[in-house]
C-alpha cells in the first residue's frame, strides 16, 4: 500500500484505504478506534486547518521569525550574500568561508521553514 492515489482513485477512497490499514495494524483503545472510524477526509482537513491557524497564533518561534524580529536580519544577510562570500573567500586561513557557509545554510533553512512548519 503506497501513499499515492491509484489510477482513477478519489482522495476519499485513498483516505478510507489508509484508515483501514492503520486500524488493522495498530492497537487502539475503544475511544481512539471509534474516533478514527468516525473520521473522514473532510473532518481531518478541517482539523488540520484549525491546528495550523492555532499554531500560527500561538507559536513563539513563528512570532520570533516573523517580519518584526528575525526575518529582517535574515533578509539583510541573504541580500549581502555575494559580498560576504567574496570577503570570506579572501581569508588566508580558510576558516571564514566555513563559518559563513554554516551561517548561510542556517539562514536558508530558517527562511524555508518559516511558513510550513513553524
Amino acid at each position: 500500500m503506497g501513499l499515492e492515489l491509484t489510477d482513477g482513485e478519489r482522495p476519499e477512497d485513498a483516505w478510507m484505504r489508509a484508515r483501514t490499514a492503520i486500524l488493522s495494524s495498530v492497537e487502539f483503545s475503544k475511544e481512539e478506534r471509534e474516533l478514527l472510524e468516525s473520521s473522514s477526509l473532510k473532518t481531518f482537513t478541517l482539523d488540520l486547518h484549525d491546528f495550523e491557524a492555532r499554531q500560527a497564533r500561538e507559536s513563539r518561534v513563528r512570532r520570533f521569525v516573523s517580519k518584526t524580529h528575525l526575518k529582517p536580519l535574515l533578509d539583510g544577510l541573504i541580500s549581502l550574500d555575494s559580498a560576504i562570500t567574496y570577503l570570506a573567500s579572501t581569508d588566508p586561513h580558510g576558516i571564514a568561508p566555513l563559518v559563513w557557509g554554516g551561517i548561510r545554510i542556517v539562514c536558508q533553512v530558517i527562511m524555508a521553514l518559516d511558513t510550513p512548519f513553524l
